[in-house]
């Protein structure tokens, strides 16, 4: 699993954030691979490649309700409080302290959600949501709130297994081919 916190401090301060957000969350290969070529030219190969793997992550995230393959109450092993009905647990971050919380019960989590001091949010609402420009933001202000989830969902028996890119043609070669497919269907 790649380290989503060294993918997100790739993310300079200073870089049009709006290329990012259309790569990270666009459920268009079109427009990711559109995003992901301009980036190209903006930041070192590496950067843009670990920008794709986050990306994979990022669209793996399950959307609640999920089963999960171990009980939540896993969860205790990893310091997380449980309150009855859910399970939840504060952390540090460079921008201040953020919580995370499982919410259900036996097998079933019903949502995974991030509390920060000014937002409250459960990660994909429903099938068709992407991370909005809110969520993306605080993934961006606290670093290391994608790792505590997928150390969560690791907890949980919830592997994801998303492509990994080693090259900085991987990306595009993998979605732009999706994309042309696509685009010939809406043309025939």
């Amino acid at each position: 699993m790649p380290d989503t916190k060294r993918a997100i401090e790739q993310i300079p301060d200073d870089l049009d954030f709006e290329l990012v957000e259309t790569l990270l969350t666009s459920r268009s290969d079109a427009e990711a691979v559109l995003a992901y070529e301009v980036l190209r030219g903006l930041l070192p190969e590496l950067a843009v490649v670990m920008l794709a793997n986050l990306r994979e992550v990022i669209a793996l995230l399950p959307d609640g309700p999920f089963l999960t393959g171990n009980g939540l109450d896993t969860l205790e092993a990893a310091d997380y409080e449980a309150t009855g009905r859910s399970y939840r647990r504060l952390f540090e971050s460079d921008h201040g302290v953020f919580g995370l919380e499982f919410v259900g019960e036996g097998t079933l989590c019903e949502a995974i959600v991030v509390h920060t001091a000014t937002s409250r949010f459960a990660l994909h609402g429903d099938v068709d949501s992407a991370i909005d420009h809110e969520m993306l933001l605080v993934f961006v202000s606290h670093r290391v709130l994608l790792d505590a989830i997928l150390e969560g969902l690791q907890y949980l028996g919830h592997v994801l297994e998303p492509p990994i890119y080693v090259t900085v043609d991987d990306f595009p070669a993998e979605h732009g081919t999706a994309a042309a497919v696509r685009a010939l269907d809406d043309l025939f």
